[in-house]
Order: C-alpha cells, then structure tokens, then sequence
C-alpha cells in the first residue's frame, strides 16, 4: 500500500513522517519502506523522538521497518535507519564507481 509522508518535492514534517508509519502499521502493513532521512545539519546525525514513538508502535503492530542509511559521506547512519526499531540498508556499485553507491554499502 503506498503511503506518502512527504510533498511532491521530498520535503515534510516529522509529524507527517510520523502519521504516515502510524496510518501504514494500523492499516496492516507488514514492511514499511522509508526510503528517506531527516536532514542532516553539520556533522550531526539527527532524531526525532515522535517519529521513534510511530517506529516502536509500527513495530509493536507487526512491521519491519526498513529504512536508507544515507549518503551524505557521514560517519554515521541516518535516521530514521538508525533507529533500533529499523533496519538499514544502502545501496552499492562497482568499487572503482565511488558515486554510485552509498556510504554503508
């Protein structure tokens, strides 16, 4: 079931982000895909504790949480991949091809 947590541009607000795992774990969603991060400001890795809230409720319902690690050449993963409640995954390409794959790959 397609659920969209941010506008057309890519852009939101975690309380979207939020509402839309809620909605997709209520309505019986077995994966949810989050195929986004929260912005990155500086060096910092950022949460966002009402989104944590609507992971641990979707994951109390019965969902995996599968969600980008990131590409922003940080030392850490992004969030909401980062969270305990989900699992993070990234991408990969040929070694020589450094811009094609993400970093945790």
């Amino acid at each position: 079931m397609p659920v969209r947590a941010l506008n057309a541009g890519g852009a939101g607000e975690t309380l979207q982000l939020a509402a839309a795992v809620r909605y997709a774990a209520v309505m019986g969603a077995n994966v949810i895909n989050m195929s986004l991060k929260l912005k990155v400001l500086g060096d910092d890795c950022p949460t966002d504790a009402i989104v944590e809230e609507a992971l641990a409720e979707a994951v109390q319902l019965g969902a995996t949480i599968v969600a980008a690690a990131g590409n922003d050449r940080l030392r850490c993963v992004g969030y909401p991949a980062s969270s305990e409640n989900a699992l993070a995954v990234g991408g990969s390409g040929p070694p020589e091809d450094t811009d094609s794959h993400a970093d945790f790959a």
